[in-house]
């Protein structure tokens, strides 16, 4: 089933066409999909079938979503959320460890999985003189296994050591660098996309944010992107009380939550992901079609989640 936003005040009529090539839809080349406005992978529900053609999902699909989920993966990992067809994301880490005979592990790439597991980008060996052993960790023990022959491992074990196969290097890690770049250029056109996808479902034609669109994409322009999109900071002590500490007043944390609206001739909208990313983004500067207010609120996990219960936890 389709999940609609919340309308709050006269939602437009959507435009029949689709907002990256302009084309109006048929039964041909311009053919309609269920689009995600906030990208499957990161657990979104809202999805419109209405706003954009089948092609040029495919192509926002690689320019766009794919890398922006790939920036925040760390997240939908910690969340333990399910990509397309049931697939489950990985992170890269850095570890700060907690044996210095396994210093050499802090300059190598890690994979952080759902269960915690955390497995290297390439198979190491690491040596313990005190137990004599010599551990090969690799992302498979099949792969551990079949870097044991190498010459390294065999001449260590020629010389005494016993031999061990691992595919967890989460014994070595007193901690994970876990690298979230919220302010990254693929974060900022993830943030547009979806941006941009809500308001034409919400009735704002293409003519609206067309200088935000590149050919057959959303900008790619850094300097357009800082200057349109902007992060949300608490400017007194009760939303900084609220922002710090909703994650033990909110029962349903963490939100996705979209919220478009129109102020004298700006129109915005408002993208929070997992209740943690926080931008604004403005439209356009100069719209001057009627007032558009509408929102969408989802848990973002995958349970159904009511908007009407959206209000502060009783103490």
């Amino acid at each position: 089933m389709e999940s609609r936003p919340n309308q709050l005040q006269g939602r437009l009529p959507v435009p029949e066409k689709c907002y990256l090539c302009d084309k109006p839809f048929d039964s041909d080349g311009v053919l309609k999909h269920g689009e995600h406005i906030i990208q499957d992978s990161l657990g979104g529900t809202l999805i419109a079938d209405e706003i954009l053609c089948a092609s040029c999902g495919s192509k926002l699909g690689n320019s766009v979503d794919g890398p922006f989920v790939a920036a925040l993966a760390p997240l939908t990992v910690l969340l333990d959320l399910p990509r397309g067809a049931g697939a489950h994301a990985k992170a890269k880490v850095r570890l700060a460890l907690n044996e210095d005979e396994a210093s050499s592990l802090s300059a190598v790439t890690f994979l952080l999985s759902q269960d915690f597991t955390i497995a290297p980008s390439r198979p190491l060996m690491l040596t313990s003189e005190a137990k004599k052993t010599v551990t090969v960790i690799g992302s498979t023990l099949k792969q551990a296994e079949q870097f044991s022959n190498s010459p390294a491992v065999k001449a260590a074990l020629s010389s005494g050591y016993a031999l061990e196969l691992s595919e967890n290097a989460a014994t070595y890690a007193q901690s994970l660098l876990v690298p979230v770049s919220p302010s990254s250029v693929e974060v900022l056109r993830g943030v547009l996309k979806i941006a941009i996808e809500f308001a034409n479902h919400s009735g704002v034609p293409r003519a609206v944010f067309k200088h935000l669109l590149a050919d057959g994409d959303m900008t790619n322009s850094e300097a357009l992107l800082r200057s349109s999109i902007f992060p949300y900071y608490p400017t007194t002590d009760a939303e900084r009380f609220f922002e710090t500490e909703k994650h033990t007043h909110e029962d349903w944390f963490p939100t996705h939550h979209l919220y478009i609206f129109s102020q004298y001739r700006s129109l915005y909208c408002y993208v929070e992901l997992f209740g943690t990313i926080q931008n604004y983004v403005l439209l356009s500067a100069e719209y001057d079609g009627p007032p558009v207010e509408a929102k969408f609120i989802q848990k973002a996990e995958r349970w159904e989640f009511n908007a009407d219960t959206f209000t502060a936890k009783d103490e």
